[in-house]
């Protein structure tokens, strides 16, 4: 599988010192702060075709679900969101990329490594 990032996920993985590419993450992690979510770009992922959901979760399971974008066209790689004000601080939190496809209900595409989120 091959990946390659937008224009602006490229500008937004350098300067928040990011060198792995298809690994999803935030560009910060402060809870109720806007932030950058980054993801990797398949080189197949259609302009407007290729649709996918990001699970933000605590744990190892993608079901302890506590923040969830959906419907995000893949060929974008990033988005300008913010963390719920509602999430707790602490370790242990993960994001996982799922391709929403008509042949498969859970077609993870990517995770990220483990990471904290904190309070302002």
């Amino acid at each position: 599988m091959h990946f390659y990032l937008t224009p602006a996920s490229v500008a937004i993985a350098a300067l928040a010192g990011i060198s792995s590419v298809g690994a999803v993450f935030f560009t910060d992690t402060v809870i109720g702060k806007s932030t950058t979510l980054v993801w990797g770009v398949k080189a197949t992922d259609a302009p407007t075709e290729q649709k996918i959901f990001i699970t933000l979760h605590k744990g190892d399971t993608w079901p302890a679900t506590k923040q969830l974008w959906t419907n995000l066209p893949a060929q974008n790689g990033h988005l300008v969101t913010e963390l719920d004000s509602t999430l707790v601080p602490g370790d242990n939190y993960w994001l996982r990329v799922v391709e929403i496809r008509d042949d498969s209900f859970d077609f993870a595409r990517e995770t990220s490594q483990q990471f904290a989120l904190t309070l302002p």
